[in-house]
């Protein structure tokens, strides 16, 4: 949600029109072009249309950010169904609506958005990634002092496009303040997806290793009852990593009881994504 439409929102609970917020200062048609994000404001006009609608201007900033928030949620959820469904259409119209929104407001994030539909359009169609792009992603993630939800969220959505030796680099640069600075994260099963898709990216790419080091710091995230998914998404994965040490008869046995689990669970989406990996990845094993 957009300044103008914060401040349409808070109007209309009010009860107010739109003449009674202008005055000698701010006319009725500039805060309609305002509400509807044809003209921009200064910050001094704002400050009055806030002292008018009996809003703080910290109360403003805070409805900003959880539209925010919810619009990059909404953003995430279907770009999740986009790429499970690998829809280059449903990520080109993702792009458009990102970009409509950038061009309204220049925030990162929507650049950020479009980037990513992009990196995952040309995964679909198998493609070598836009070196801008990847460029871009790489100089902002390595450079972050600290890390928030946003930039956590962020490198779980693109670091299938960077090498092993980049991954390698940012997570080692990162290591050390996403155990330090754990309790800023609001959205703790983000942080877990990131780390349970690391634990596959090295697996796949032979770094045995650095997959041991994350499982042990996803058993020690698993602390809570409802967490059936993740604890059972690890489990799977020790599984498929006792495959890639050699220890093939273990790690079947081991996966085939997560698939169980998931099905008694009545999990069948998930359980027939497992299995379809686990498949894939014996056959790649052979």
């Amino acid at each position: 949600m957009e300044n103008g439409n914060i401040i349409r929102y808070i109007r209309k609970s009010r009860n107010l029109s739109l003449a009674d917020l202008s005055d000698d200062t701010i006319s009725v048609s500039f805060i309609s072009k305002f509400e509807r994000g044809n003209s921009d404001i200064s910050s001094q006009k704002l400050y009055d249309l806030l002292n008018k609608l009996s809003v703080s201007y910290q109360e403003f900033l805070s409805m900003k950010d959880k539209s925010e928030d919810n619009c990059q949620r909404q953003f995430l959820k279907e770009l999740k169904s986009a790429v499970r469904g690998a829809s280059v259409i449903e990520l080109d119209t993702l792009i458009k609506s990102e970009e409509k929104k950038y061009k309204t407001n220049y925030i990162t994030r929507h650049a950020h958005n479009i980037s990513i539909c992009k990196l995952h359009i040309e995964r679909i169609e198998q493609k070598e990634y836009s070196r801008k792009i990847v460029d871009s992603l790489w100089n902002y993630l390595i450079n972050i002092d600290v890390w928030f939800d946003y930039d956590v969220s962020l490198f779980n959505n693109v670091f299938f496009c960077f090498s092993v030796e980049q991954v390698s680099l940012l997570v080692k640069g990162a290591q050390k303040r996403l155990e330090t600075e754990l309790h800023i994260f609001r959205n703790t099963n983000e942080l877990l997806l990131l780390l349970l898709n690391l634990i596959i990216f090295f697996i796949e790419n032979e770094g045995y290793k650095q997959a041991k080091k994350f499982i042990v710091k996803v058993e020690s995230l698993l602390d809570k009852p409802e967490q059936i998914y993740e604890k059972n998404k690890l489990n799977f994965l020790k599984g498929i990593l006792l495959i890639a040490e050699g220890e093939r008869s273990a790690g079947i046995e081991k996966a085939n009881q997560v698939l169980k689990v998931l099905k008694v669970l009545e999990l069948q989406d998930i359980h027939d994504s497992h299995q379809k990996y686990l498949e894939r990845f014996l056959k790649k094993t052979i």
